[in-house]
């Protein structure tokens, strides 16, 4: 059963807020939070910071099999389907909500882990490059990827603050289509303890 996506609109009249610091502070706030959890804590207080920068904090992503999509001991509030790309996202509270990239307006800021697995069709080696443009900032612990084609910008992107890299038939390629070797891959991740093959 799919539901349809929760739809955030600011619209109608609203009172401009009256701030105790300079406007020119409280927009360099907004568009620069500093960690995804003052952020958090300021939408709550205040819908002016989101709707001035709309953001979805989520602690893990995850592709997912059709297995785990029809396991009923899992409660999730929200499912979207859209051909191959449901992907499972893990906010801080624990909830698990199915997520359609193509539909959620908002960029996403991603703090524990990305898990690309079960990725048996060809057409879904370059999920990760799909999910990219939505990802505003990334500050995982831990990539896992399966079958899947990534660049080396999106890379290191991705793996600035990776602990545990765990790759299996992953290839990354330069801007000239060059693949990188994985001595290059460890040397620019400085942080990894953990990685497997």
């Amino acid at each position: 059963m799919a539901l349809s996506s929760p739809q955030v609109r600011f619209s109608g009249p609203h009172r401009p807020q009256q701030w105790s610091l300079p406007d020119n502070t409280i927009y360099y706030i907004t568009t620069n939070p500093l960690s995804a959890k003052v952020y958090q804590k300021l939408t709550k207080t205040c819908k002016y910071f989101y709707s001035k920068n709309p953001i979805t904090v989520c602690a893990e992503l995850n592709s997912n099999s059709e297995e785990n999509k029809k396991d009923e001991d899992k409660e999730f509030l929200l499912w979207l389907e859209q051909n191959a790309f449901d992907f499972n996202c893990r906010w801080e509270d624990g909830i698990r909500k199915f997520i359609d990239l193509n539909t959620i307006p908002d960029k996403l800021w991603i703090t524990d882990n990305i898990e690309i697995f079960d990725t048996d069709l060809t057409e879904k080696q370059n999920l990760i490059s799909f999910i990219f443009p939505k990802i505003y900032r990334c500050d995982i612990k831990s990539l896992c990827l399966q079958d899947q084609n990534i660049s080396f910008s999106q890379f290191l992107f991705l793996s600035s603050n990776v602990e545990s890299l765990h790759f299996g038939n992953v290839i990354v390629k330069n801007k000239d289509e060059n693949i990188v070797s994985l001595e290059k891959l460890v040397e620019t991740a400085v942080k990894i303890q953990t990685l497997k093959l």
